[in-house]
């Protein structure tokens, strides 16, 4: 899990008996992470601080990589892409999310401040591409209500709402059920972000 901040999907995936890797640069929402796993009495997912451009990890060493709306923070994306073909196996997945250069702009200043760059769909296409990824799907998402609650999480995430006990659980819950009603807009609806599922060939 690439870009992991405190680990929420890695726990779901650790939950269902799969073993994770969490790597972010933030030393503080690691260790939130951490605190978290280890009160759920889990050693898993494991916890690691680390540069998405230069990964401290063998060739070949994953079965797949999720990179969560965390690309577009990355000062050198092609490099960062580079390393994630590296460290998957062959025949290794990758789901890669980002957020769209056509989003809505609601509350975007705040939510996504720290973002370098935004990518149309062939941008992040042939940047998966030339580093040699063989795409195999795609998925939108962030529309209407979808990108309100994106955003409201991240209000949420930055003013420390989130680190209240039982809070952050009952935060999730509610943008997740919000997200959900995107299924029901228009499928001509403006999407906010997509995805690319790809794998090394």
């Amino acid at each position: 899990d690439l870009g992991c901040s405190s680990g929420l999907w890695s726990r779901h995936f650790s939950s269902q008996g799969l073993r994770v890797i969490s790597l972010d640069l933030d030393q503080k929402a690691l260790r939130v992470g951490q605190r978290i796993a280890t009160g759920q009495g889990s050693s898993w997912p494991a916890y690691c601080q680390a540069s998405a451009e230069t990964l401290p990890l063998s060739d070949d060493t994953f079965d797949a990589i999720i990179c969560l709306d965390m690309l577009d923070i990355v000062p050198n994306d092609r490099q960062a892409v580079e390393e994630l073909f590296r460290v998957l196996k062959p025949g290794g997945q990758l789901l890669i999310t980002v957020i769209s250069k056509h989003r809505r702009q609601t509350w975007t200043k705040i939510a996504f401040a720290e973002h370098l760059r935004n990518y149309s769909r062939p941008e992040l296409d042939a940047l998966l591409k030339e580093a040699g990824f063989i795409l195999s799907a795609s998925i939108t998402f962030y529309r209407r209500i979808g990108g309100l609650a994106r955003e409201v999480g991240a209000l949420s995430d930055r003013s420390g709402l989130g680190k209240i006990p039982g809070l952050n659980a009952a935060i999730s819950l509610v943008l997740s059920s919000l997200t959900r009603l995107d299924t029901l807009l228009p499928e001509h609806s403006q999407d906010g972000g997509f995805g690319l599922s790809a794998y090394k060939p």
